[in-house]
């Protein structure tokens, strides 16, 4: 049935909505994890979980996550110029 195919793919981008979410709110708080969790309305803890997860990276920050999958890319949060 059409519903069930809407809600497989609905189902299937809640990560991708998740990811984008939080880069968003990164980049409304300057790439400051803190900023973005209290933004976004959960831990440090949680969002820095979240950013390890999604293989969310920027150059600035001390640690970068491993990418253990060749499909995962780096995320830029630097602003087009």
């Amino acid at each position: 049935m059409l519903w069930e195919s809407r809600f497989r793919h609905a189902a299937l981008s809640s990560d991708d909505l998740e990811r984008n979410t939080i880069i968003e709110a990164l980049k409304m708080t300057n790439r400051v994890q803190k900023d973005a969790a209290e933004l976004l309305g959960v831990s440090r803890r949680v969002l820095n979980y979240k950013v390890k997860i999604h293989n969310i990276n920027h150059d600035r920050w001390r640690r970068k996550p491993e990418i253990n999958n060749q499909d995962q890319v780096e995320i830029n949060l630097l602003p087009e110029m």
